[in-house]
This record gives C-alpha cells, structure tokens and sequence, in this order.
C-alpha cells in the first residue's frame, strides 16, 4: 500500500489504511509508517501496561503486549512491528492516538490529551482524567454548531510562541453509547473502535474545522456537586498541563533536555493562555447550561 493520508497539517504515508482523509502526494511526506523489525528492548510500563523505552531524545520504543511493537524517530518515522497473526484492528489501534503524539512532540508540539473545538474565533481545548466526558461535551457542542478541531491528541504548535495556534486532526469523534443515545443517535449505526472498546465513531461530514486556529482557553473537567468554572493560576496550572501531557504517559528515564523541554512547554501555555478547571455533575442534561457558561466566557476573551 501506497496511500497518503492528512491529518495535523501533515502528509502522512502509510503501509497501512488510517481510515481518515487521503491526499495526492505532491512532494516528501511528512511522516511515514511502514512495517519494520524493532528491537524488544522495552524497559519501563505506563500505569495502564504500556511497555516503552527512551533510546534518546528522538528515538521512543512503545510495546502493547496484546499488539506489538512500534518505534517512532525524529517526528518523521513509525515503524511498526506487529504480533503473528497480524491483525489491522490491533495495528491501528495506537496508531492515530498514542503513537501520532509522540512523534507530534518530536516535532516540537504540545500535545494533550483532549477534544478541542472551535468557540467564536479561538479554541478551547477540554481536558480531564477517563471518564469526565471530554469528547461527549466536544460533540454536544459540535451539535450546536462549534466545529471540532480534534479529539483525543490535541497538537499545539509551539513554534511561534507569541500565538499558539492548535492543529486540525481528522474529521472523527469517538463516543460512548450512552452519550450518542442522549442525542437521539443509534450507537449501533457507528463502528466501534475497535472490537473490546464499547467507542464508536462517528464521522462528521460537517462540523470540522480543517485549519489551524489560536487557542484561547484549556478547561480541566472534574466530576463535583455544582456547575463552576474557576481559573487556575501559577504552578496549580503548569501541573494540571504536565499531567495531561501526552509525553508525560510516560515519565520513567526520560532524557534531561526533553524533561526540561517539557516543563518549559508547559509553564509558557500556562503563561499564554488562561486555564480554568470546568467542575460539573455527571448529568447530560447540564449541557446546555455548560454551553452558555462556555460561552459567556469565550466573549470575556473577545473583548
């Protein structure tokens, strides 16, 4: 196979069917994935069983013991390297997730592990621990007319560090069945993420932004007994960043610059751009009480 496929404003070359949006090659991709021998060196777990090794600061090994090994390399290369029999479900899995952030940190982005949407003329970036119901607002608030920028990675471009502007994905929002249901969807007319992961997917044929825009605000969801949204300040802020930093999945021998990068990253979005931890009850009805407190304070950061 021989396609290539767009997503964060690159060109990706694939060995493998990404099931996002192709493209027409007009020069050198900007990342490629093909199949390749790596090396079982893996070292350290993440707290949900990932097995990964730092060879050096642009080198990173990522091992699912139900999946199989892949290297990524300078932002530019992902080897992957699969277990026998080999299965595309379990490939692509990490590949669009987990794997695409590495190598988006590679070259020179913060990611976060959020849903992202575009409110007036600035994205707010919705971050939080499993479970706080990230892409279930992203959607919501799709459904009422804010594009999506992306779900799950969020790739802020830290090259010009007087406006960070975030990176479009790919036109894809996975959602539990419970959240598709209060909107009067089927779950069962949209494929799952995979075979023992309850997500679906669901396409969005409208309702995607396709360029990259400013961020204006991150908001950290957290589960509490009112609807509040307070800003958060200083180190309280850096944390909550570095804690959802996609790097930061992975924290064990990590090399000194790149540790030193990471912070710097952090503290400087903290420094740009206001962060507020959203608290709200787990109730759906709440959405549109969320949207108009979004809202109002999207016009606070327009005038």
């Amino acid at each position: 196979m021989n396609t290539y496929f767009s997503a964060y404003s690159l060109t990706i070359q694939s060995d493998i069917d990404l099931l996002i949006p192709t493209v027409q090659a007009t020069s050198e991709p900007d990342i490629t994935i093909h199949f390749g021998t790596v090396p079982d060196i893996s070292k350290n777990r993440s707290w949900d069983g990932v097995w990964y090794e730092y060879t050096n600061r642009e080198q990173l090994h990522l091992k699912w013991d139900m999946l199989g090994s892949y290297q990524i390399e300078s932002g530019k290369e992902i080897l992957i390297h699969p277990n026998e029999p080999v299965n595309h479900d379990n490939i692509l899995l990490p590949i669009l997730g987990t794997i695409m952030a590495m190598a988006l940190q590679q070259r020179g982005c913060i990611t976060l592990h959020g849903s992202a949407v575009l409110l007036d003329k600035q994205v707010t970036i919705f971050m939080g621990n499993k479970g706080e119901g990230k892409s279930t607002l992203a959607a919501w608030l799709v459904n009422q007319g804010f594009p999506l920028v992306s779900d799950d990675v969020c790739a802020i471009d830290y090259g010009d560090k007087q406006l960070l502007s975030i990176r479009p994905a790919f036109p894809k929002i996975r959602l539990n069945p419970d959240a598709l249901l209060h909107f009067g969807d089927n779950p069962d007319n949209y494929p799952q993420v995979h075979p023992k992961v309850s997500k679906r997917i669901r396409d969005l044929n409208e309702g995607f932004c396709p360029t990259a825009k400013p961020v204006g605000a991150v908001c950290i969801l957290e589960t509490g007994d009112k609807l509040t949204l307070e800003q958060l300040h200083g180190m309280e802020a850096v944390k909550e960043i570095l804690t959802h930093m996609m790097i930061n999945r992975f924290p064990e021998n990590q090399p000194i610059d790149l540790r030193k990068e990471i912070f710097s990253q952090a503290a400087h979005l903290t420094k740009s751009i206001p962060v507020y931890r959203l608290t709200r009850p787990r109730n759906l009805d709440l959405l549109p009480k969320t949207t108009s407190l979004l809202q109002r304070l999207t016009d606070t950061h327009s005038h």
